[in-house]
């Protein structure tokens, strides 16, 4: 879905969102899944983990955050949710915890911020600048 949403960014195209944004998603990022999974190979775990950034985030609320972040006022094309999609999600990353000490260190709005967008059409908005810290970030690249 974030990649979905950079894509109409970069594009100035208008996203495509399923309901009203009501539903809510956990959204993982990549550095906290792949840390996770060093600590699995190398504790050698073995089962079923379930991992999450613990914040469950309506999409309207998703939607806000890129919109800020990119100096993107995206205008939405709503959908009905088609019958599969679950409206809600959140599940605990507690047990991965107690075996391991692994928590999610990249909040949404990080992570999002370093996926800054290069823009294929001018914009009367323009994208904010990355911070000192966030440009020799492999994430902040496109």
């Amino acid at each position: 879905l974030i990649a979905r949403l950079h894509a109409c960014c970069r594009e100035n195209r208008q996203p495509e969102i399923w309901g009203d944004g009501q539903a809510t998603k956990d959204f993982l990022h990549e550095n906290d899944f792949l840390r996770a999974l060093t600590i699995c190979l190398e504790k050698k775990l073995t089962g079923l983990w379930n991992l999450s950034s613990g914040r469950p985030v309506s999409l309207r609320e998703l939607l806000r955050i890129c919109a800020f972040a990119w100096g993107w006022p995206p205008s939405c094309h709503h959908l009905p949710p088609p019958p599969w999609d679950v409206h809600h999600t959140a599940i605990s990353s507690d047990r991965f915890f107690r075996a391991c000490g692994w928590r999610a260190r990249v909040n949404l709005e990080d992570g999002i911020r370093r996926m800054r967008p290069v823009r294929r059409v001018d914009s009367a908005i323009p994208c904010p600048e990355l911070s000192s810290s966030e440009r020799g970030s492999p994430t902040a690249r496109i």
